[in-house]
């Protein structure tokens, strides 16, 4: 595929758009796709950045010659290039939103922040929404959930972002100092206010060292016991690694995400800069958390569970999947769908057993009619389950089962029914089977299914339904899909 990137980086803005779009870059570069960016990148972090990938810088991109255009700004310009996407027939437009910030029509919408899948939106788009989507760089992903957290925390990192405009890395100092806790402390400093931080730290009974920023921090977040951070893309990142973090907002549009990741409790948070930081209370937050082992091994695991470094790799494998014209699926219109119940054992059982099912399940083996019905008995009474059953006026279809994975997250199983096959009624079926969960479940806004490679029917099937790669295939071939919708609950 051939595609354009747009976003901007800078000292006024800050790198943070520029990081997201380069590992996106990064994905689709590896699998052999063109990218080329457009926008303004003013300043050294940000054009080594594109100097790494590689990448053309065009001007006046002519959108015709493309595939794939990918927008990832809060100006007004976003607006501009959506529409010249629009107008020059491109295959997929993509837009990359927080929250409110950068909404914009598009084909589809990823919003990466913690949450997001969970709140409410107007439908339309193909939704990538939550931390399950962060877009993180390789040099992160690679060593995902790999920090050490040592039995005492010395080794501090203070970094507030590409640029740190309202100069919270001097408060944060202030903050560290008051703790008269022993540490080591790496601070990156802005050029220009480098002098003043000197003077700052000069009275400090504490080590501190000044660096100035660099494009890659992967290695040094690594190498400490906690990272205190401005809430932005770097949180994702902190995450991803397992590096324990205390979160200071220092913008408007990082309200939402660190309220969510705090609630997660994957972080600390020292509060919001917007009128300065309560001294006091930063200072008893840094204290609590560099003190308690335990509180750092939580931060740690609880952020490794909501980022594990594919969010590139989906958003990219959306774009190839989306790229190309789909069929439209099936209607459900004539289906109808019931819960099962114990006197649907015996059908569910024969199909079950049947050669083609087994052959393309996880466990490939007969299941006897003891074992059977001890299992509907288990699954029937257990709230975690939906067992259905589809009908038409010609009989009945198949059955779909959901299990709930996570709170508003359910992964699917479907089988059509032996003497049905043939009939393309899997995606009746399966769209049943989600309008059923819909108006049962009305908090679910994702949902799962797991699919060997070789399976080429069902695959087809998800694809057509509009489910897209969440995890490459393991050991044992099955390819993890996904789909969301934004939930009424």
């Amino acid at each position: 595929m051939r595609v354009l990137i747009h976003c901007h980086g800078g000292p006024a803005i800050g790198m943070g758009h520029v990081a997201r779009a380069a590992a996106l870059a990064e994905v689709a570069l590896d699998r052999g796709h063109q990218v080329a960016f457009s926008g303004t990148f003013e300043g050294p972090l940000v054009t080594e950045r594109l100097a790494t990938l590689g990448v053309e810088v065009v001007d006046e991109p002519d959108l015709t010659t493309y595939d794939v255009v990918h927008v990832d700004t809060y100006l007004p310009d976003g607006e501009d290039v959506a529409r010249a996407a629009r107008a020059a027939g491109v295959a997929l437009l993509s837009n990359l939103e927080d929250g409110e910030f950068g909404r914009r029509p598009a084909d589809l919408v990823v919003d990466p922040n913690l949450g997001a899948e969970r709140t409410s939106r107007d439908s339309g788009p193909v939704l990538l929404r939550g931390s399950r989507w962060a877009l993180l760089r390789r040099s992160v992903t690679e060593h995902a959930g790999q920090a050490a957290l040592a039995a005492e925390a010395r080794q501090v990192l203070v970094v507030m972002g590409g640029t740190d405009p309202l100069g919270v890395t001097g408060a944060v100092l202030d903050a560290l100092a008051a703790t008269g806790r022993g540490l080591a402390v790496t601070a990156i400093a802005q050029p220009a206010g480098r002098d003043e931080l000197e003077r700052r730290v000069a009275g400090y009974a504490l080590d501190v060292e000044l660096v100035p920023p660099r494009p890659d921090l992967a290695a040094l977040m690594l190498a400490q016991d906690l990272v205190v951070s401005a809430a932005g893309t770097a949180v994702w990142e902190l995450c991803c690694l397992g590096v324990p973090a205390a979160l200071v907002c220092v913008a408007d549009n990082q309200e939402a995400g660190y309220r969510r990741v705090l609630a997660r409790g994957a972080a600390v948070g020292l509060g919001s800069a917007a009128h300065g930081l309560d001294h006091d209370a930063a200072v008893a937050t840094l204290q609590q958390v560099l003190g308690d082992r335990a509180l750092r091994e939580q931060l740690s695991a609880a952020g490794t569970r909501l980022v594990d470094g594919r969010g590139a790799w989906r958003v990219v494998r959306s774009w190839e999947q989306l790229a190309v014209r789909r069929e439209r699926p099936g209607t459900a219109a004539d289906l109808w769908v019931h819960p099962a119940t114990e006197a649907d054992a015996d059908a569910l059982l024969r199909w079950r057993d049947d050669p083609v099912t087994r052959a393309a399940s996880r466990d490939t083996g007969e299941v006897g009619a003891e074992q059977h019905r001890a299992w509907l008995a288990a699954t029937l009474a257990d709230p975690g389950r939906h067992l259905l059953l589809a009908a038409d006026d010609g009989g009945d279809v198949g059955t779909l089962r959901w299990d709930r994975r996570e709170d508003g997250e359910w992964e699917v199983s479907v089988t059509v029914a032996p003497e049905r096959r043939g009939l393309s009624l899997g995606a009746p079926l399966l769209q049943a089977g989600e309008g059923w969960l819909a108006a049962h479940e009305p908090a679910t806004h994702t949902m799962l299914a797991a699919v060997h490679v070789d399976n080429a029917a069902s695959l087809r099937l998800f694809d057509t339904a509009g489910y897209l790669p969440d995890l490459s295939p393991g050991r044992d071939g099955f390819l993890g899909l996904v789909k969301q919708r934004v939930p009424t609950g």
